[in-house]
């Protein structure tokens, strides 16, 4: 579970509704930014969000 949770890069191949999923910075310390765009029908939002990971036990979103 924790590694589909982690493939943020992979969303938009397998998450309803999201249209593109894209890690746009990587730190030296295993955490990264990434920008997500849901989309329905006429309706799209994108936002981005930094994701902290310690596996197998967290994974930390916050919204940028």
């Amino acid at each position: 579970m924790y590694a589909v949770v982690a493939a943020v890069d992979l969303y938009e191949d397998f998450v309803p509704w999201c249209q593109r999923s894209r890690v746009i910075r990587r730190y030296d310390d295993g955490s990264f930014d990434a920008e997500l765009e849901i989309g329905f029908k006429f309706f799209v939002e994108s936002y981005v969000s930094h994701v902290e990971m310690e596996k197998p036990k967290y994974i930390k979103v916050r919204l940028v």
